[in-house]
């Protein structure tokens, strides 16, 4: 393709007489004898003629002010060498542009058989098009943990918990931050929203002394590597070494928690939670906006969006009179 104009027009004709004869002889040959070709070929609508040996397509065309290679095309077979090498050369001379591109810019010169197949089958197997406008491979989901399908445990058993935020709560003239923990039961997605005045891990455990003794027993914590929950999980493993077993049963903070870390740098784990993190904030912002609360009208607060969120449905609202109720984590 990098020879003159008139060279490469004559490598063309020569080549593509080749291809021709190869994959059509019979309409060729009957064409040559003058006579029609036959009405089984997939030619015929094509209406095809000889022009200097080449098989060419014929019309209505012959009087218009166009180029001759426009208004009788060569025509290519579906399949061969041939064909492919002139589809992807020209799909690179357009830059690598899209089927009705590239098929409309040969149209000027060459009738490619079933042209929309070909250019499918030959600009598929662009490396340079894959890699720019490929689909991203998605992988499928690994199957969910038996803590999200096991039934027959109390709500919140088992949990997932974060900590989101900062608010800043007033104390007097001064503003102190407060995170604000939530706990997702991972059965029937309710939560439990706890209002903590740091990220240590003493803040932490008191919030969750607080929900245990609201929400009963809790025997399983899932949640990530942040160092407040490390720390707490450490807190809790060396008062149940040094209490014994037997005590460490009989106390209220360490009656069986298991805490399940989620691996580092993998927050699409704890999407049970983090998600709902997302719809506690949108409340709180219509509801908080830009004012300030004490520690008093926080803790009110969080109470009534835990509420809010607790009412949403988690099953399908339909229109139609006879179906049942929304279900809601509240009515579990």
């Amino acid at each position: 393709m990098h020879l003159s104009t008139q060279v490469m027009s004559l490598a063309e004709t020569v080549v593509v007489q080749v291809a021709q004869r190869m994959t059509n002889e019979v309409e060729i040959a009957s064409l040559e004898k003058g006579s029609t070709i036959r009405v089984s070929s997939s030619l015929r609508k094509l209406k095809p003629i000889l022009r200097n040996g080449l098989l060419c397509v014929g019309g209505r065309l012959p009087l218009a002010n166009i180029a001759l290679s426009e208004r009788n095309p060569i025509i290519l077979p579906y399949k061969g060498h041939l064909t492919d090498m002139f589809i992807q050369y020209y799909h690179e001379h357009s830059n690598h542009m899209g089927i009705m591109y590239v098929l409309g810019l040969m149209r000027e010169k060459f009738w490619v058989v079933k042209g929309n197949a070909a250019m499918m089958r030959v600009l598929g197997k662009c490396i340079k098009c894959r890699r720019v406008h490929g689909k991203v491979i998605e992988q499928q989901m690994a199957n969910l943990p038996p803590d999200r399908v096991e039934s027959g445990k109390p709500p919140f058993y088992r949990n997932g918990v974060d900590l989101f935020g900062p608010f800043f709560v007033k104390r007097g003239r001064a503003q102190i931050k407060h995170w604000g923990v939530i706990f997702t039961c991972l059965n029937m997605r309710a939560i439990h929203l706890e209002v903590a005045s740091n990220l240590t891990s003493d803040s932490f455990i008191s919030a969750l002394r607080r929900i245990l003794a609201r929400r009963g027993q809790v025997g399983m914590i899932r949640c990530d590597c942040g160092t407040n929950f490390v720390g707490s999980r450490k807190v809790l493993d060396s008062n149940y070494e040094f209490l014994g077993e037997n005590k460490v049963r009989n106390e209220l903070l360490q009656c069986g928690v298991e805490f399940v870390f989620n691996p580092p740098g993998t927050s699409h784990f704890g999407g049970a939670w983090e998600r709902l993190i997302g719809t506690v904030g949108r409340v709180l912002d219509v509801v908080l906006g830009t004012q300030q609360l004490d520690y008093e009208g926080l803790c009110t607060l969080f109470c009534e969006v835990e509420a809010t969120v607790n009412s949403r449905p988690l099953t399908i609202v339909t229109s139609d009179s006879r179906d049942p109720a929304p279900l809601t984590p509240n009515k579990l």
